[in-house]
């Protein structure tokens, strides 16, 4: 194989190698997330539309910083990579999905996903009981969840979120720049 002069060549070439599976995989890494507007299991914040925007723009910037960083690495250092992304991919992605099902909740008074704290409010705490929960306190006050959680831990809850999805997306990009560049390697 030639020698790449730089890794914007080597993005360059992938990304002009449209056919391939390779540039079909790259392309598919940054639309993924757009498909959140369909299936919403992306984090609720921030809102309108800024998850799929924010994590196309971090996916893009993984994608070009991979090519730069890693255009010279061996295909076995290539190898070595994809398999510790990979693990990373799956570590990331249940985490964010343990937090997605334990700290958000579906309102029905406005028909959308919202994030709940972790730290009840000090005029709360002492009704929460075994037979009075946090959620039976969260319907007593219309799904607005700042009656029953402390903002800054529902402000720390989305931020989680935020990081734990954009984090899987990061580790899916590298993973897909470090597969492209392994078979780019023959």
């Amino acid at each position: 194989m030639p020698d790449r002069a730089t890794g914007l060549q080597e993005f360059r070439d992938a990304l002009i190698d449209y056919k391939s599976l390779s540039s079909w995989a790259m392309g598919g890494g940054i639309a993924v997330p757009l498909v959140d507007y369909l299936i919403r299991l992306g984090p609720p914040w921030p809102l309108d539309g800024g998850v799929p925007i924010i994590t196309s723009v971090a996916e893009l910037l993984t994608l070009m910083c991979a090519f730069h960083l890693w255009s010279r690495s061996t295909r076995s250092g290539l190898g070595r990579r994809l398999a510790l992304l990979i693990v990373l991919l799956f570590i990331f992605f249940g985490a964010y999905l343990y937090i997605n099902g334990a700290y958000t909740f579906h309102s029905p008074v406005d028909d959308s996903k919202h994030v709940k704290g972790f730290i009840l409010r000090p005029d709360v705490a002492p009704l929460i009981t075994a037979d009075f929960s946090a959620e039976d306190a969260l319907a007593g006050n219309e799904y607005q969840a700042d009656q029953v959680w402390t903002s800054p831990s529902i402000n720390a809850a989305m931020l989680t979120l935020l990081v734990g999805w954009l984090l899987s997306f990061i580790s899916l990009s590298a993973i897909i720049a470090s597969f492209v560049l392994y078979y780019r390697r023959h």
